[in-house]
């Protein structure tokens, strides 16, 4: 009887326990972003076809000069979610800052206040 109320109780513990996961995600209104979602999309790798297209380009093995390495990293910059290409395929940093729509997202002379300010999210992507 003693057992079987034991694993009885533990059985209620992981069960209550598992239900509390994830459920404190809070939504940002302005970045649509979670602690699961970014840009409002729950895989932006793949449900973002700009950021798919980059992705692609940059691991494209026929063409000459890549694959490069790089890191596709979602940050929280000033209530918005930017998302940058860390890689060596732009001249200026500036220019490879997105919006989540893969519009640019920043003008000549941010990009010091961007990484002054900017709060790591999540790391997207990466390859090596």
């Amino acid at each position: 009887m003693k057992k079987s109320t034991l694993v009885l109780a533990l059985v209620i513990f992981f069960i209550s326990t598992a239900e509390k996961c994830g459920s404190d995600d809070t939504v940002n209104p302005e970045t649509k972003a979670t602690s699961t979602t970014i840009c409002g999309k729950s895989d932006p790798v793949n449900e973002l076809a700009w950021l798919k297209g980059m992705i692609v380009k940059n691991t494209d093995r026929t063409n000459p000069g890549t694959p490069t390495p790089f890191k596709l990293v979602a940050y929280d910059y000033k209530g918005k979610t930017l998302i940058e290409d860390q890689s060596f395929l732009y001249s200026s940093p500036y220019i490879h800052v997105f919006n989540c729509d893969g519009s640019q997202a920043l003008q000549v002379g941010e990009y010091t206040d961007f990484t002054d300010k900017k709060k790591e999210i999540k790391v997207l992507y990466e390859f090596k």
